[in-house]
């Protein structure tokens, strides 16, 4: 996992204590918060209708329509997706599944069998392995929002922040 795809506590840590949502979700940090698109831990903000496509519009949508969300699913989707939530998790889930094919065909492995292998390699299998059940599991979760019908309001209601212990956040 590169360094960048890692949620970095150390800056958002205030006296030794990771940040914790507030009551109003558009003031919060959102580092507890769940991405609406594949529920990884939410650190940014998804604009539904992105600010370019407001701005060509001629009015500011980017205080109202926004979403929580991981900054991988944001920068996937960038200005493209859609303007609806499930148009935009649609979009999300065919370029995930096209960008990792690779990934998502690593196959699975008896603990009897790593365990024959050298270290080295067992070590890149077993990472493999991981990679692809977690991105596994953000495409279903993508899958079940691309059919979901979602308002902003109903994706914060979803988004809820969940207790998350801080090595869960950093092993991101």
């Amino acid at each position: 996992m590169k360094c960048k795809d890692k949620l970095s506590l150390n800056s958002a840590k205030i006296n030794g204590v990771p940040p914790q949502p507030s009551e109003n979700p558009l003031q919060n940090t959102n580092a507890w918060w769940v991405c609406v698109y594949c529920r990884d831990i939410s650190d940014s903000r998804d604009h539904v209708i992105p600010r370019s496509a407001s701005d060509q519009l001629g009015q500011d949508f980017s205080h109202h329509l926004v979403v929580p969300c991981c900054r991988n699913c944001n920068s996937v989707l960038g200005n493209r997706g859609g303007s609806e939530i499930r148009d935009r998790a649609w979009f999300l889930l065919r370029r995930l599944q096209e960008k990792h094919a690779r990934l998502l065909l690593v196959p699975d492995w008896t603990k009897e069998a790593l365990s024959e292998m050298g270290g080295k390699l067992r070590r890149k299998i077993s990472a493999d392995l991981r990679k692809r059940d977690r991105l596994k599991s953000r495409l279903d979760w993508l899958a079940v929002t691309s059919k979901l019908d979602l308002t902003v309001n109903d994706a914060w209601v979803l988004c809820k922040p969940k207790k998350v212990s801080t090595e869960e956040a950093v092993l991101k």
